[in-house]
């Protein structure tokens, strides 16, 4: 049996959430799960291919942008050049969310996935700068703070967020909160460290540094942007830095809905125990109140979908638990609905 034969034959016997590469006998096979829940992209430069979760790892190098490895497909990359040895299928699937929201890089781009075609040749694709900037926007209409002194962003996942905010609202955008890159802590990703996630919160000033002149923060009403609220801890800490450099009101704005269950398709999410939304029931008002803040105000969930998409409508299903999934995408994290089951049993409409 073939190299080729057995990774057909074992991939058919996975359910789950992975992107793969395997390297054996000088060839490398690429490989998505069948959801296409985790990103994937192909590319080339000159004449040699290129494999990576994002495009700015390709961009970077000056490859060329082909396009993303379809949801089951396998793919040989060997001396010969690259080929196809089991086809997959078009279409977004189950995209995790949180790729959106979180992990990924500001300068990389996504498919969109629309059913008119728009935005399917990686040239269209969205930048995810640009979509959390559209989340702030959408977040200006949903929950405007018009008496605001300035707005803020969280580096870095929260500025985009911030910016998009502020613009929509013609606020008074300050980024006077900075990323202290001297400090041990300052390239770490504090939500990532949840090995040590009881220590997290000593970190947070560390990593992150907050203007300090009076003039910036006395009696004013700030907006703070960011991504998500996952723990908790973050923003308990950054409020409370706020609040004693003599601002009169913290107003939270969050770019990603209430996470409130445990992940089990691959972010490092273990129990509900540790998410704050899910020890508050999803309440803005009572998570505002455990982390200090004058209010809490989340992206809705059809908020979030338009901003990802560039000109499909929303599908809404009669089970709004199911709307993430109805739309191509994956927040289980949000509503404990996911793309397929911890059995292994994939979703059905």
């Amino acid at each position: 049996m073939t190299w080729e034969h057995r990774l057909i034959s074992a991939l058919s016997q996975v359910a789950g959430a992975y992107s793969l590469l395997i390297g054996i006998d000088g060839k490398l096979f690429v490989t998505r799960d069948e959801m296409g829940i985790r990103p994937l992209i192909l590319g080339q430069i000159k004449d040699k291919w290129i494999v990576a979760s994002e495009t700015h790892a390709l961009t970077k190098v000056g490859a060329v942008i082909l396009r993303e490895v379809k949801r089951g497909e396998i793919i040989r990359i060997d001396s010969s050049g690259m080929s196809v040895i089991k086809r997959g299928v078009e279409g977004s699937g189950h995209f995790c969310d949180f790729e959106w929201a979180y992990f990924g890089r500001p300068d990389s781009l996504l498919p969109t996935h629309e059913e008119e075609g728009t935005g399917r040749h990686p040239s269209d694709w969205l930048s995810i700068s640009s979509f959390r900037e559209r989340c702030g926007g959408i977040l200006a209409r949903e929950w405007p703070i018009p008496q605001a002194s300035f707005v803020l962003g969280i580096p870095d996942s929260g500025m985009a967020v911030a910016t998009g905010y502020a613009t929509a609202l013609k606020l008074p955008y300050r980024q006077a909160i900075i990323r202290d890159h001297f400090d041990p802590h300052g390239s770490q990703r504090l939500f990532m460290r949840d090995d040590q996630k009881k220590r997290i919160k000593n970190k947070v000033l560390g990593k992150l540094s907050l203007i300090s002149d009076n003039y910036t923060w006395k009696d004013a009403v700030v907006v703070v942007g960011d991504d998500s609220i996952v723990r908790g801890n973050v923003a308990s800490k950054i409020t409370k830095a706020i609040f004693a450099r003599g601002a009169k009101e913290v107003h939270w704005i969050i770019g990603f809905p209430p996470v409130a269950h445990p992940c089990y398709l691959g972010v490092s999410i273990r129990t509900k125990d540790e998410l704050i939304a899910a020890k508050y029931k999803s309440d803005p008002k009572r998570i505002a109140k455990k982390i200090g803040a004058t209010s809490v105000n989340y992206i809705s969930h059809k908020g979030f979908i338009r901003a990802r998409l560039l000109s499909s409508s929303i599908n809404t299903p009669a089970n709004l638990s199911h709307i993430f999934l109805a739309n191509g995408g994956c927040a289980g994290c949000v509503t404990g609905q996911y793309p397929i089951s911890r059995e292994g049993h994939p979703y059905r409409l």
